[in-house]
């Protein structure tokens, strides 16, 4: 017979063990207590206190870092769309590595003790290239409504959504991970078109996956009108609270930098905003006071770097060779998502004067006779311009289209979207050549010798070193005298650059540079003038314009 105190032990043992098998057995909650108008996360009353961070937005090696800043303001959950064509930029053809490595950001997300809120849209808005869809879905089919039931859409959403939902869902908090809430379609209640089957149809999809994991949730601009709209039964609404605007029938692009005078900058520094937003929140939460905040990184100031012309982009020895498909003459029809495309058509029209040319295109076409500029147009700003009255007939007529960005609503492409006239004369037999600045593009402009004649648009080639015994570091490359164009670092697309600001300089990530001795590659595609030395500038802060309003498009 046992004594009684191994009794009391054994007891005690199997007491302990059943509480562990329950907790173990036991699945982790989140819902909303609508009766106590509160969250309740694994049955304790939860208060969400998030900020929203955008992992397509910030270069991997800077997840980490961004999302402990996040942490130390005082947050404890973290807001991330999901942006479609980052992970599908071809039909069929899904990333989820490097910079697209969303289980990564999430995971780093958890092991900081954060909580996630995702909002997977499909639509996005977010000021990204056509709301984050992808530019392919422009060539599926003509007739296809986006944001509906309309049955070839929902096709590519639901196709889309499993491959993502599959990727995500051991990260659902239900299941383990860190991901509380998920957006179904974004600001629903303030699009044109207001199809309920169509929200219905996403909230079933997305409980087939999410099941009672996470949350789902809508979010509505702060009108009753809004909410009404964007509202789906069963499924928890909120209101986006912020400064409403009048809206501007004219194409305006936006700037390669989503700073918007964030908390925490574009370059990862903490702003006075921050500071203001932390201290407001370490009122109410005390729970994070002991958090430090992380100190600025230090930034190169690398001087004055010497670029040469490598060639003019009519020239250069890279681009394809396109054929008109369907009849159709834009980016999407060729499966050009981003870049130029050059149209030229000799002129068989005897000059008045003026001559004048009229165009639809999308968005941006410099116009040449031969190889010399002589305007630009702009979707609706600029749709039509006079010819210089002495053009001899058979002078080549070149529209060098850019394109700066699909916008957010409707079924929109980019290139020659309508017909091209030259005194109402219909243009065509065009000679179409694209240029999407590829990675394979970029090689061959590293490799090319300098020349000594050249004419615009035209490539710029330039080398620096980091200074020996020195690491790389963050730093901003300052493009003041130079017009308009793209810059590439050592193969990386840095963004674009234009006159009128307000962004002067462009954020170039240490993880972009080389170390010492190793030699950094800058590549400049510039339009229209470049700086009378030929130089760029890297400096150790962002340069913009303060009377960037008052400077004129063209």
């Amino acid at each position: 017979m046992l004594p009684l105190t191994s009794l009391f032990v054994l007891l005690l043992t199997d007491i302990l063990l059943l509480l562990s098998v329950q907790r173990a057995n036991s699945k982790p909650t989140f819902e909303v207590d609508y009766n106590n108008n509160q969250f309740l996360k694994d049955g304790e009353p939860f208060i969400i206190v998030s900020g929203e961070l955008h992992y397509f937005r910030i270069p991997r090696f800077y997840w980490r870092d961004r999302l402990v800043k996040l942490k130390a303001a005082g947050c404890n959950t973290v807001s991330t769309y999901v942006e479609w064509s980052s992970h599908e930029p071809q039909l069929g053809f899904y990333s989820f590595r490097g910079e697209h490595n969303i289980t990564r950001f999430l995971s780093i997300a958890q092991n900081l003790g954060l909580s996630v809120i995702l909002r997977p849209g499909p639509y996005v808005c977010t000021e990204r290239d056509f709301g984050g869809f992808p530019a392919w879905l422009l060539t599926q089919n003509p007739e296809m409504k986006l944001r509906t039931n309309d049955q070839s859409y929902m096709f590519f959403v639901k196709t889309w959504f499993r491959v993502l939902f599959r990727e995500i869902e051991h990260l659902f908090y239900g299941n383990g991970g860190p991901i509380i809430m998920v957006q179904i379609e974004n600001e629903y209640g303030s699009y044109p078109i207001n199809d309920k089957k169509y929200l219905i149809s996403l909230r079933d999809f997305m409980n087939g996956y999410i099941r009672n994991n996470a949350v789902l949730f809508t979010t509505d601009g702060f009108s009753s009108t809004y909410v009404t709209r964007g509202k789906i039964p069963g499924v928890f609404a909120t209101v986006d609270f912020g400064p409403s605007s009048g809206g501007d029938p004219r194409y305006k692009a936006d700037i390669t930098s989503y700073d918007y005078d964030a908390p925490i900058s574009e370059a990862g520094d903490l702003t006075p905003k921050y500071l203001a937003i932390r201290e407001v929140i370490l009122k109410f939460f005390n729970t994070y006071t002991d958090l430090i905040i992380p100190k600025a990184r230090k930034k190169g100031n690398y001087g004055v770097v010497k670029l040469q012309p490598v060639c003019s982009l009519f020239s250069c020895p890279i681009g394809k060779e396109y054929q008109p498909k369907n009849g159709l003459l834009n980016f999407e029809a060729f499966g050009q998502d981003y870049g130029f495309i050059s149209y030229s058509t000799p002129l068989k029209i005897h000059s008045q004067d003026p001559s004048v040319l009229k165009a639809q295109i999308r968005d941006r076409a410099i116009v040449y006779l031969d190889d010399n500029e002589v305007g630009t147009l702009m979707y609706t700003v600029i749709n039509e311009l006079p010819l210089p009255p002495t053009y001899d007939s058979g002078q080549k007529l070149t529209l060098l289209i850019e394109n700066m960005g699909r916008r957010n609503y409707g079924l929109l492409s980019d290139g020659i979207v309508g017909n091209v006239t030259v005194d109402s004369h219909l243009l065509s037999n065009w000679d179409i050549k694209g240029y999407p600045f590829s990675a394979d593009d970029i090689y061959v402009l590293s490799k090319i010798g300098y020349t000594d004649y050249f004419f615009f648009p035209a490539v710029f080639r330039g080398q620096f070193r980091v200074p020996r015994g020195s690491v790389p570091l963050d730093t901003f490359i300052s493009m003041e005298n130079w017009g308009k164009g793209v810059v590439f670092i050592n193969g990386h697309n840095i963004g674009r650059y234009w006159k009128i600001g307000p962004q002067i300089t462009l954020y170039v990530p240490l993880i972009y540079l080389k170390r010492y001795p190793e030699m950094n590659d800058v590549i400049v595609i510039e339009l229209h003038y470049c700086d009378p030395d030929v130089s760029v500038r890297f400096v150790n802060e962002p340069i913009y314009l303060t009377n960037y309003t008052k400077t004129k498009l063209f």
